[in-house]
């Protein structure tokens, strides 16, 4: 498996992993750095990571780029799952055109913070440009919550049965 921090605004993947971004995916995408110097191997996952960095005045010509469709298409060879992390739909089409890279997305939101109209919006700009394989991920979930939650809908359910 491998991950690759595709958010060239805002990317956290190196600081959630308490690792440097020196060698990351803007450095590979503009040709200052080998494929073999921008994979991260960390020991204890065996997980192999690509960071990001920032660049927002590039990040949708990266995304757009040959090179990143054709490390896509190669890195889909070498691993059994390549896992494409991208920033938030609303402000930026970045997320799409990676879905365009992809086989599904996953749309992960924040349990019980993100507004529903928000998620809406934001699985609507996949649906808009006709791609449906989209996953909706839940992250920080109550899990107390989510069990009142489910008993309720369980003994609704069999109220209308």
């Amino acid at each position: 498996m491998i991950v690759i921090d595709c958010d060239f605004r805002r990317p956290t993947l190196h600081r959630a992993m308490n690792k440097s971004n020196t060698k990351n995916l803007a450095d590979y995408l503009s040709e200052t750095a080998s494929l073999e110097d921008v994979i991260m191997r960390d020991d204890p996952s065996g997980v192999h990571v690509i960071y990001g960095k920032t660049v927002p005045g590039q990040a949708l010509d990266f995304i757009n780029s040959k090179r990143m469709r054709a490390l896509v298409e190669s890195l889909g060879k070498a691993y059994d799952l390549v896992i494409l992390d991208a920033p938030t739909t609303l402000p930026f089409a970045d997320a799409q055109v990676l879905a365009t890279l992809s086989d599904m997305t996953l749309y992960c939101v924040a349990w019980n913070k993100t507004e529903s109209q928000a998620i809406a919006a934001g699985l609507s700009k996949f649906y808009d440009m006709n791609y449906d394989n989209v996953g909706l991920v839940f992250t920080h979930v109550d899990m107390k919550a989510f069990r009142k939650f489910n008993d309720n809908a369980k003994n609704y359910m069999a109220e209308k049965i």
